[in-house]
């Protein structure tokens, strides 16, 4: 892979005489920095071609924002990994069109449901564990709470820009905190599935 390659190439020539961590922990993390790096690329070349290149900026912004919080489904690959994040994106903005033809109440009904979706979502299963980015016990508590602080900025945000600026791209926050759900649940899903498995 070609990823791969050019990851222990960098992590070699920077970190080769570092004795803070094994250089395959530098490798795992150029390689997760390059996959992002590329997956924003690609976001932000569609928003750019399709003409929601602001929406593309806030939904990459406030999706890293809550999600590096309250985790979520991870792929098991880089390429997978991004072409779920290009779908989800594409998703976003599909649903995003559809909520900025309906009347404003529409909007606060729509804002209200997705709270109390998402927040019911956080309190039951965030933070989601990653196998490789645990989680101490002591921070479960201060990373729940972090993710329902982000939440509840992230809708004032969103219904703030609308109601006082007339600024619709933010309402893109909305469908992304929908997809913040899906991976939330998907990977509980799949771990109880796992589990199941092999229990």
């Amino acid at each position: 892979m070609l990823l791969n390659s050019l990851s222990e190439k960098i992590a070699d020539f920077l970190f080769a005489d570092s004795n803070d961590y094994p250089l395959e922990v530098y490798i795992y993390g150029i390689k997760l920095l390059i996959s992002s790096i590329i997956g924003m690329c690609v976001i932000s070349v569609l928003g750019l071609f399709t003409g929601y290149f602001a929406q593309a900026m806030i939904y990459i912004v406030a999706l890293s924002l809550i999600k590096s919080f309250a985790g979520g489904y991870h792929a098991n690959t880089y390429l997978k990994c991004n072409t779920i994040f290009v779908i989800s994106f594409l998703f976003s903005i599909y649903m995003y069109r559809l909520l900025i033809k309906v009347s404003a109440m529409g909007v606060f009904i729509t804002s209200g449901l997705v709270f109390g979706v998402t927040l019911l979502t956080i309190l039951l299963f965030s933070p989601v564990e990653h196998s490789n980015k645990k989680i101490e016990p002591s921070d479960r508590k201060k990373y729940k709470l972090i993710s329902i602080i982000m939440l509840c900025a992230e809708i004032a945000v969103s219904i703030c820009f609308y109601t006082v600026f007339h600024i619709y791209e933010f309402l893109v926050i909305l469908p992304m905190l929908i997809v913040v759900d899906i991976a939330i649940l998907a990977d509980v899903i799949g771990k109880g599935a796992f589990h199941n498995e092999n229990g």
